[in-house]
């Protein structure tokens, strides 16, 4: 079954989740993340570089070096992780990909996709990381 979201955003959201529920304010070493995940590690560092220059994980290096998060899991929003990775759905984009689309020039799913689009934005915006079950994730997939 496929997705609603990018498999980058999946990820993102997924490596988040878990720096969440740790809630550890030890550095989490990548090879751990990998290892509950299944994301390929090289795929996953990029994702974890870009998490971290959005300001959402802090990053130390060395032997002790891993990823904590950058603020408390109640100050960030799936919205935030979404962003950072390039996948949070843009208003008024075209579910046909025909650019901009609108009310005065809609395509033929402008009605329901408008909708669905601004219920999933608002969903995300208004979803942090504190509001995640106790170590619901699983590992591996």
């Amino acid at each position: 079954m496929e997705s609603f979201l990018s498999q980058t955003a999946e990820y993102a959201l997924q490596a988040t989740a878990w720096l969440a529920l740790l809630s550890s304010e030890e550095p989490v070493p990548a090879r751990y993340l990998v290892e509950r995940s299944g994301v390929p590690g090289h795929y996953l560092s990029k994702i974890l570089r870009r998490l971290v220059l959005a300001g959402i994980l802090e990053s130390q290096k060395g032997k002790a070096g891993g990823f904590t998060l950058a603020r408390p899991p109640h100050a960030i929003s799936f919205k935030d992780v979404l962003l950072a990775v390039d996948a949070f759905p843009v208003a008024g984009r075209c579910a046909f990909g025909w650019g901009e689309c609108n009310d005065a020039i809609p395509c033929p799913l402008h009605v329901p996709w408008t909708a669905i689009s601004e219920e999933f934005r608002d969903w995300a915006a208004g979803t942090t990381f504190a509001e995640l079950g106790p170590l619901s994730l699983r590992t591996k997939r």
